[in-house]
This record gives structure tokens, C-alpha cells and sequence, in this order.
């Protein structure tokens, strides 16, 4: 029955090897982050995977070794809105028109890079794949019941007369032209600048989606957030939440407890009364009522308030309560000392009783009067 509860799985970045178990297709109440790429997976996609309806974003299986078609099921996840990615597999074959249709509602669709959509497994991968034989006869299969022409002995004759020979012309044809052409001689593929003379590959870090003139003189840095690891790419990767880009885009680095992710672009330490146990996203959390942080910047911890004093949230200290107020702990307030109980000093934990022949008239007193 967990399977419905469970909302995202991130096992990327580990040696896991052997297939993508099917059953991870009952994970029917996963919304996002269905992340197992950067392993050495190999085998097929389940088709199973199609059942998960509600993912909404982040599907990624790339950079790994699958292989085989592309499941027609997969199309059924049209609740995705942003990065469904099977790049750098073995992938091949056509690929669905069901999965297809997706790239029209889901930013960051990157499947093409590093498969061979189009193209037969048989002839892409010969070495996994095997082409089924074929069993239809060619048309020089087939006999013939009509005897072959009888051979003259007569010798023929020429049947047409020889060519005559032409003498070369001393202008060739068509003419060259001096004006230079505007189509260029070179045309470059995704993942490189045109220097002026040559095709460049893209460095690690960079990317390039052009892959027809007019070509960029540069590759473009991947955006904040970003990164990819190969040369040559005309992509680049999101970082997973909680963690920065490189400053030269080859890895994502990741902010400290006590930190958040702040654009994608820079780790910011916690502000006074919040918190982060670990990196975070876009903010840190808000340390409630009845608990506190203990530092005013970069807090890792909430933790509860002595007995005798108090907060009402966002706290970096708690406060004592006053003279007549006592508090357990985890307090966002304190409370009046009944009739008949004193507390005399500061940060009391519990109210005393007067004693004999003493009182106190009403609720929260210092002291109790003969």
C-alpha cells in the first residue's frame, strides 16, 4: 500500500547495475523526481512505468546503458510539464508517437543525444541484437521454362557507329564565377562553434543547440543551475534541489546545513529564527513557536525551550518568563501563578505554595502576604 504514498525516488549517482525492476511501476502516486539516471542500468524500459499517471516532472533514466525500443506506455504520462530525459542510452528503434507528443507540453524533453532513434537495434547495436531472418524469395529465386536464345553462327555486325571524339575547349563549362557562394562549404552538427575555418567542439561546461547556418562563433556557458559532463553536447543538465552549479558548469556542489539554494546561483546562510537540518531550496525553514535556534545566521538545529521561559516562533533566544509566571518546556507562553502560589524570581519552571498562616489574594504574585 505505500507505493500510493510514495511522491519521488532519487537514486541517481550510484554503481547500480542489472534492469529497472517493473514493480516500480505500482509507485502510483509519484509526482516528480523519479531520478535513476547516472547508474549502469541495463535491459529495456518496463512499460510498466507508464502507469505512473500523476508524475508531473523530473523523469529521468539517461546516462546509463538501456536498450531496446522505447515503451508506447511512457506517452501515457501526460501530466508531465518539465525534464523527461533518456539521453546517453542504447535506445533505438522508432520511437512512439504517443512519447513524441509529449515534447509539446514538457520543457526540458532530451531524448535524441546518445541513442539511435530511427534506425533498426539490429543494425544500430548488431552485438545485443539480432535482425530476424528474412524468408521472401528474390526475384532470381525463380526458374525459368523457356530455353535460352539459340547462338548464331553467323558473326553480327556493329550495331552503331563509333562516337565520334571532340576536341577539349580551352574555357571550361559552366564558367567559374569569382562571387563566392552564401552557402558555406562546411556545415556543423549540435554540440560545436563554427572558429572561421573549422567545426569546434564544445568544451565540458558548455553547450551548443545549432545545427544549421548561421553557426555560433562560441559555445554558450550551460545557465545557473546547470552542468553537463562530455564534450561535444548540445544540452545541459538540471542540478538536483539544494545544490549550485560549478563556477565552470562541469558539476553541481552542494550548500551546507544551515544553508538554501537561492536561483539556482549562490548557497545563502539561514536568516535569524529559520533553520536548514540540510542544504535547502529557495528558503530555509521557520523555527515555530515553543522552539528556538540558538544562532542569529546559518541556525542547522530548532530545538525546544527550557522549562521556565517561552518564544512565539522565528526565535533565535528564548525568553524567561517574569516574576508570578512559570513555563514548561516547549512553551510558547507563560503561564500566571494560581491563587494561593508564588514564584519570586525569573525563569520559574512551577509556582510554590505560600505557607501557613500566608496567601496570596490573586493569580500571578511574587510573594504570599501574612
Amino acid at each position: 500500500q505505500m507505493t500510493k504514498f510514495v511522491k519521488g525516488l532519487s537514486l541517481l549517482s550510484n554503481s547500480f547495475t542489472g534492469t529497472i525492476p517493473s514493480q516500480l511501476g505500482q509507485l502510483t502516486g509519484m509526482t516528480g523526481y523519479f531520478s535513476l539516471n547516472e547508474n549502469a542500468l541495463t535491459g529495456t524500459i518496463p512499460s510498466e512505468l507508464g502507469m505512473m499517471t500523476k508524475m508531473k516532472s523530473f523523469f529521468r533514466v539517461n546516462y546509463s546503458s538501456l536498450t531496446g525500443t522505447v515503451p508506447s506506455e511512457l506517452g501515457r504520462l501526460t501530466s508531465m510539464t518539465a525534464t523527461f530525459y533518456l539521453f546517453t542510452n542504447n535506445l533505438c528503434g522508432e520511437l512512439p508517437p504517443e512519447v513524441s507528443t509529449l515534447s509539446n507540453t514538457v520543457s526540458g524533453f532530451v531524448i535524441q543525444d546518445g541513442n539511435s532513434f530511427g534506425i533498426e537495434c539490429c543494425l544500430a547495436y548488431p552485438s545485443t541484437h539480432t535482425c530476424a531472418p528474412s524468408f521472401a524469395p528474390t526475384l532470381y529465386d525463380k526458374p525459368t521454362i523457356l530455353p535460352s536464345p539459340v547462338p548464331s553462327l553467323v558473326p553480327t555486325s556493329p550495331t552503331a557507329a563509333p562516337t565520334e571524339s571532340h576536341s577539349p575547349t580551352s574555357t571550361p563549362i559552366p564558367a567559374p564565377t569569382s562571387v563566392p557562394t552564401s552557402v558555406p562549404t562546411i556545415n556543423c552538427v549540435s554540440g560545436s562553434y563554427f572558429d572561421g575555418s573549422v567545426c569546434t567542439t564544445c568544451s565540458i561546461g558548455s553547450f551548443s543547440s545549432f545545427d544549421s547556418a548561421p553557426f555560433p562563433s562560441s559555445c554558450s556557458s550551460c545557465p545557473a543551475g546547470q552542468y553537463n559532463t562530455a564534450t561535444g553536447l548540445s544540452y545541459c543538465i538540471d542540478c538536483a534541489s539544494g545544490k549550485i552549479s560549478s563556477a565552470d558548469r562541469s558539476f553541481c556542489q552542494d550548500c551546507n546545513a544551515g544553508e538554501y539554494e537561492f536561483n539556482s546561483t549562490s548557497c545563502v546562510s539561514c536568516e535569524s529564527g529559520t533553520y536548514a537540518p540540510q542544504a535547502l531550496s529557495g528558503a530555509c525553514l521557520t523555527c515555530p513557536a515553543g522552539l528556538h535556534t540558538n544562532n542569529h545566521s546559518g541556525a542547522t538545529t530548532c530545538t525546544s525551550c527550557d522549562a521556565g521561559t517561552y518564544s512565539r516562533g522565528s526565535t533565535v533566544d528564548c525568553t524567561y518568563c517574569g516574576v508570578g509566571e512559570f513555563s514548561s518546556s516547549g512553551a510558547s507562553e507563560c503561564s500566571n501563578c494560581s491563587i494561593g502560589t508564588y514564584a519570586y524570581q525569573v525563569g520559574s519552571s512551577s509556582c510554590t505554595a505560600c505557607s501557613s498562616g500566608t496567601m496570596s489574594a490573586n493569580a500571578g504574585a511574587s510573594n504570599c502576604t501574612s
